[in-house]
């Protein structure tokens, strides 16, 4: 069992044979058409926001996609820090500049004045500069009206269209509330090229969803499932709740040139697997891991370079024996490299991973 001043969370059991993904793996947007779609219900943690399925309480937001639109319902009308965040993932498949247009409403109940409920705030994880933090998206049209003119306010009443240039992978996307009774319908983001004008913004979304555990596989969560190792030539770890990820604390000095690990008896059937290391790749280094079977280093993987923090990245090892009471091992070590100042050196990453996936395989 894990001591507190590891700071886990949740309660750690015996592997169990899961059927489905945890629920930190959200469904994945991925393109249509070269669209890529993002209906606002599907966020997982709703918060302050309220799901609409219809428009039997506010007869004017009829004409909402999908299967509703979401009412943000904290602060007030006039305005409020970031509060309850949507968090939203899609797949890029095709690299270049992508343009970024939501569909929204403000509906000011309680004001009854025109510029209020009319924003929320926006970000990319990852992005450079303000598109990285959250921002505000402000909806510049008429009261009680759907419309797509929401624009990032990049300074004061200076407004402009958030674009991205994104290289293929998994991203993620997040609104906060910012105004109550601002609505949210969906988002929609597109490629540069071609006839603007053309596009059509009102197609069906596509939802890639990583592959679940099939029977007789095992999702093994890095937070849930293992122990830290206890050796004075290792590090220590810690857990990154937001991301649900173990990681090594790189800001303390002593621990960036070693490894630290968890491990755990395996306590499901014996056969041959492949077995699938989810990590978290971060612009600030590329951290290196390392998997060992009962002691013996089966490989090592290194986190590929990226543009975006926490984009997720897969090594396999394919059709390994592992038996009922094997230990299992994930060494991870922080690195960097050197392209992110901070004090008088540069910034680390931090060897975070999600999960230990073992497929059967199957004959």
């Amino acid at each position: 069992m894990i001591p507190k001043h590891f700071l886990f969370s949740g309660t750690f059991a015996a592997i169990l044979l899961l059927q489905t993904l945890s629920v930190a793996d959200v469904p994945i947007v991925s393109m249509s058409t070269g669209h890529i779609i993002i209906e606002a219900e599907s966020a997982e943690d709703l918060g302050s926001w309220v799901h609409h399925h219809d428009n039997k309480e506010f007869p004017w937001i009829e004409g909402f996609t999908g299967n509703g639109c979401l009412q943000f319902t904290g602060n007030q009308e006039h305005s409020g820090e970031p509060n309850s965040i949507l968090t939203y993932r899609f797949k890029v498949d095709e690299p270049g500049d992508y343009k970024l247009q939501a569909r929204a409403l403000e509906a000011p109940l309680e004001t009854k004045e025109g510029d209020k409920a009319n924003d929320c705030y926006l970000r990319l994880l990852g992005a450079p500069q303000y598109k990285g933090e959250f921002t505000k998206f402000v909806l510049l049209g008429d009261s009680f009206e759907w419309s797509w003119n929401v624009k990032l306010e990049s300074a004061y009443h200076q407004f402009e269209s958030p674009i991205y240039s994104l290289n293929p992978g998994v991203y993620q996307v997040q609104i906060a509330g910012r105004s109550k009774n601002f609505f949210l319908d969906r988002l929609v983001f597109y490629p540069l090229t071609g006839d603007e004008s053309a596009r059509d913004l009102s197609m069906g979304p596509k939802v890639f969803v990583e592959a679940n555990a099939g029977e007789g596989d095992y999702l093994l969560s890095a937070i849930n499932d293992f122990e830290p190792v206890r050796d004075p030539e290792m590090g220590k770890i810690y857990v990154d709740t937001n991301r649900k990820a173990i990681a090594v604390n790189a800001a303390n000095e002593s621990l960036r040139d070693v490894f630290s690990a968890v491990a755990l008896t395996f306590k499901g059937r014996s056969g041959r697997y492949d077995v699938e290391l989810k990590t978290l790749t971060e612009t600030d280094g590329e951290s290196v891991y390392r998997f060992y079977l009962n002691g013996q280093r089966i490989g090592t993987y290194k986190n590929p370079a990226t543009a975006i923090d926490y984009s997720p990245s897969y090594n396999t090892w394919k059709n390994l024996a592992i038996n009922n009471g094997d230990r299992l091992r994930i060494d991870c070590k922080p690195e960097t490299n050197g392209k992110i100042p901070e004090g008088d050196g540069t910034a680390w990453s931090r060897g975070r991973w999600v999960s230990l996936k073992l497929k059967a395989v199957r004959r």
